[in-house]
């Protein structure tokens, strides 16, 4: 992973209080929890991170050299709102397949992220082995990759916070990419 340059090692707790304080005030996400009947953004988001036991692992930070080649890479997690945007028939996706989607340009918040964009910014992820998967920031991941595809920069500085799943969790890597069983 050429493009990362390490910057420090954090914790589940550091990385859980930058993504509330990117997500949880903002874009209309209280709307969605208190839908989906949360009490709370902790306890929604929980229902994302604790199958996968990301408050007992090692986190690092490290800086993105080169956003746009990087990011079209990144697998997507397969959450429900995104797989509308994936390739007929498959069953997970890169940035890049989220990008040249036809329908993407439609997306007002990747839009107004387009206009816009939270410079420095942080995504977090997952690696196992060489691959490397978008856990969180999928709107400003699919920004990024729109805006390679057309050959646009839209991020001067991008922090990529990661865990690394130990190679015998490839499965539990696959279904987070996939959703699947």
């Amino acid at each position: 992973m050429e493009q990362l340059t390490s910057q420090r090692p954090t914790t589940w707790e550091q990385v859980l209080t930058d993504w509330r304080s990117r997500e949880a005030n903002r874009w209309g996400w209280e709307k969605i929890w208190r839908e989906r009947g949360f009490a709370s953004w902790d306890a929604w988001r929980a229902t994302y991170f604790e199958s996968l036991h990301l408050m007992e692992r090692s986190w690092a930070e490290y800086r993105v050299a080169d956003p746009e080649v990087f990011i079209p890479k990144m697998w997507a997690v397969a959450y429900s709102g995104w797989k509308r945007y994936y390739p007929p028939g498959a069953v997970k996706a890169r940035l890049a397949d989220i990008a040249g989607h036809p329908e993407l340009p439609a997306n007002g918040k990747v839009m107004s992220l387009l206009k816009t964009f939270p410079n420095p910014t942080t995504i977090i992820g997952i690696r196992c082995r060489d691959e490397l998967a978008l856990f969180e920031g999928m709107h400003r991941a699919a920004t990024i990759a729109l805006a390679a595809r057309r050959g646009e920069m839209v991020v001067v500085e991008l922090r990529l916070v990661l865990t690394e799943f130990r190679s015998d969790e490839a499965g539990l890597f696959e279904k987070v990419i996939t959703q699947q069983e």
